[in-house]
């Protein structure tokens, strides 16, 4: 079924249809601000968890009832992630860790 539904959308979907929609509207400037305020500190939080992880994944115990690493990814990563993104926006895009180290190395 997903290969027929693949064909099909190549088949008749000829033209981009969905590029036109823009990135919707401009959030009002007193939001904008305070989030903007808020990214760093985000970004940090999210790079101080990451780290936790690490370190639970690399010497914490190996029992993963015991451990915060596969509850922190399976769980707060992966469901939570995706469930504040679907309400949200993309959350990731804004405390990517990676992309804080990277920011911080240039």
């Amino acid at each position: 079924m997903l290969v027929a539904s693949f064909f099909a959308l190549g088949r008749l979907w000829r033209e981009a249809r969905l590029e036109a929609g823009g990135n919707g509207r401009p959030l009002p400037e007193l939001i904008s601000r305070l989030l903007n305020g808020l990214a760093w500190p985000a970004r940090v939080l999210a790079l101080a968890a990451l780290a936790l992880v690490w370190m639970a994944a690399a010497i914490g115990d190996t029992n993963p009832l015991d451990n915060l690493a596969p509850v922190a990814i399976y769980v707060v990563f992966w469901v939570g992630g995706m469930a504040v993104s679907a309400l949200v926006g993309d959350v990731w895009m804004a405390i990517n860790p990676l992309d804080t180290l990277g920011r911080g190395v240039r």
